[in-house]
């Protein structure tokens, strides 16, 4: 009776939750392309995104602090990178971005604590462990953006800056900045965006690294949990 229980919880909520989260991570990573490509106004990719980061929070919160000191970073974040995109400020979009690391790092931090209590293999488990690999393909563009703010040029995407020629600066850089990342994360390396500064250079081999180890140990733990769900059904 209570494994029955057990098992509903299992697949209940928590897999419709981390579904969500999935879906809407799929979609902040397909906009901006699509967005380079029209007419739309760049305030069109802050809405969208600023959904995001708000549904990411509320999806993987479960105690009212973490909910707080969420809220309390993501609110300044976002309010700042609209600010910056107003009054076109430097400072503004650092700080924007430095509240947006510190903030996906507190989500990362709260959905890797829900899979590390998992108890078996659902769809929840592995819905959320794909989330929490998309989210740190984000933490690190944030990264990236970062560095490429305190110093232009610390990417460079063909020999030039990212912003060189392009009509739409903004969405260009971050889109160009967003495939960097995952294709860092994924250790892809194309070769055709390399890191050229020290800091830039220290992020990108601290993503592959991270990115490598995080499939490993998710992965283990995956085989881990089923090995365990098998010896307990014999």
């Amino acid at each position: 009776m209570n494994e029955a229980k057990a098992s509903q919880v299992a697949s209940g909520p928590d897999t419709a939750r981390f579904a969500w989260l999935l879906v809407a991570l799929v979609v902040a990573l397909a906009a901006p392309p699509i967005l380079l490509e029209t007419d739309l106004p760049l305030g069109s990719l802050r809405i969208g995104l600023s959904g995001v980061l708000v549904a990411a929070l509320f999806v993987v919160s479960r105690r009212r602090a973490t909910l707080w000191l969420g809220l309390g970073l993501a609110v300044p974040a976002l309010l700042l990178d609209w600010a910056s995109f107003f009054t076109d400020s430097l400072p503004l979009a650092v700080a924007s971005s430095t509240l947006a690391i510190g903030f996906l790092g507190l989500v990362i931090t709260s959905a890797s604590a829900v899979l590390l209590r998992a108890e078996r293999v659902t769809t929840d488990t592995i819905l959320g462990g794909i989330c929490v690999y998309v989210l740190i393909g984000l933490l690190f563009v944030s990264g990236f953006t970062l560095v490429e703010l305190a110093e232009p040029g610390s990417i460079l995407l063909g020999g030039e800056p990212l912003d060189h020629g392009a009509a739409s600066r903004e969405v260009f850089r971050f889109t160009e900045i967003l495939y960097f990342s995952f294709v860092t994360l994924t250790t892809l390396g194309y070769g055709d965006m390399v890191p050229v500064t020290p800091a830039a250079r220290a992020i990108a081999a601290g993503e592959s690294i991270l990115g490598q180890l995080y499939l490993a140990v998710f992965i283990a733990r995956l085989i881990g949990l089923h090995l365990a769900q098998n010896q307990t059904r014999d």
